[in-house]
């Protein structure tokens, strides 16, 4: 959700204390921390996905503050990768796997990067502690978890409460960046009809386009009869597709994904002039929940040179990658190096860690794949309305009959 200056003067107001209880939460005994710095990098686009290194970053220099690990400050290192340049990526993950004093990568958030990486983290023997996961490797592959739920998970949500709320000829539009989503996008719709039993009336995944225009999908798919309407795709795409819809006179349940969660997607004119409802599951706590008061407080005391287009949600995701990682050096007993910070990532002794920003208890583990984060939360939007409306309660992978879906056919 895009955080906006109303929510920095609530969050100012009613966190200040959060903010002094969690500023005593390292485990330093008092005093910053001036060890032996613990070394971690991340890779991310911080043009298009700047928030989760930024917050990671502000989690980790307040930690050190409080005293680190036993005096130790951890440090982060951000790598610039911007979406599509792969070079970038891959030098990006091999430096860091070249320095043996990084243990871990946390908070990386740029497309691709988990499609183009995996297999080194996991031959290096490196795990990650994703904050926003954008490809559909973030989350099927060995060494990696990620604070986010992703695309497939989060399609499959959308569509998901669709069908509970009866539609029994729902059509899908969602454009796929890779050969990767758009294999799992249509995994997610198989999986849908064998376990609801409901019949999609039309699925059009097209590839990304640089107009980013989907008019002729959106028209083709209500020439099918749908009687719901699933929308995949970010928030100005999105909103676009809607305005296919007012000029075609449609008022149908719309369903969207959580990356159009933000303030501003429920004033967009095609949104606002929209006669009928608009649906979203946020992956993460929605923002008036108290459940976000550290983090709101963290926010509010001016650690994080945010933007009002930054996305609440994205910083949410940095704010928890850098919590889990905190959760897994407290759980070592020994020195803090890459071997161990794997082993304790991989194995079950520090899982789960519960944290109410998450509808479930997060666990990285052993497997290999990790849809970590298992739960969405419901908003809607009323016709006219102009907000999200917070309407839950946490709905469950299970509750949903989710079954993990491999990044590729061959897995």
């Amino acid at each position: 959700m895009r955080i906006s200056k109303k929510v920095l003067v609530v969050a100012a107001v009613a966190g200040v204390t959060a903010l002094a209880l969690t500023g005593c939460s390292g485990s330093g005994g008092g005093g910053a921390a001036t060890g032996d710095p613990i070394l971690v990098n991340s890779i991310t686009d911080t043009k298009a996905f700047p928030e989760a290194a930024a917050v990671a970053t502000a989690v980790f220099e307040q930690y050190n503050a409080a005293g680190g690990l036993n005096g130790r400050p951890v440090q982060l290192k951000t790598i610039d990768a911007p979406t599509g340049d792969a070079p970038a990526a891959v030098n990006g993950a091999a430096d860091s796997i070249a320095d043996a004093n990084v243990v871990a990568m946390v908070g990386s958030s740029t497309f691709g990067e988990c499609a183009i990486n995996n297999q080194a983290y996991t031959d290096a023997g490196m795990v990650a502690f994703v904050g926003v996961g954008v490809d559909t490797f973030c989350f099927t592959t060995p060494n990696m978890a990620a604070a986010n739920n992703g695309p497939l998970f989060d399609i499959y949500a959308t569509a998901w409460n669709a069908i509970n709320d009866g539609a029994q000829a729902p059509c899908m539009v969602a454009n796929a960046a890779d050969p990767s989503t758009k294999y799992g996008y249509g995994e997610v719709v198989a999986n849908l009809e064998a376990s609801t039993g409901v019949k999609f009336a039309a699925v059009e995944i097209p590839d990304a386009n640089q107009a980013n225009d989907y008019s002729t999908n959106v028209l083709t798919a209500l020439g099918a009869g749908c009687d719901a309407l699933i929308f995949g795709g970010v928030h100005p795409t999105v909103a676009a597709m809607i305005g296919v819809l007012n000029t075609q006179g449609v008022d149908l349940p719309v369903y969207v994904q959580t990356s159009c969660y933000d303030p501003g997607f429920p004033n967009e004119p095609a949104v606002l002039a929209y006669p009928g409802i608009v649906s979203v599951p946020a992956e993460l706590a929605p923002s008036d929940d108290p459940a976000n008061a550290d983090f709101d407080a963290l926010l509010a005391s001016g650690a994080v040179a945010s933007a009002e287009t930054w996305s609440y949600s994205f910083m949410q995701a940095g704010y928890l990658a850098a919590k889990t990682f905190i959760h897994v050096i407290e759980s070592i007993d020994g020195d803090i190096t890459r071997e161990s910070v794997t082993a304790a990532a991989k194995s079950d002794a520090p899982w789960p860690l519960e944290n109410p920003m998450w509808g479930n208890p997060w666990t990285f583990g052993p497997g290999d794949t990790h849809q970590a984060n298992s739960s969405v939360f419901r908003a809607d939007i009323e016709p006219g309305a102009g907000a999200w409306k917070s309407i839950g309660p946490w709905i469950q992978a299970a509750e949903m009959d989710w079954i993990d879906i491999a990044a590729t056919p061959a897995g």
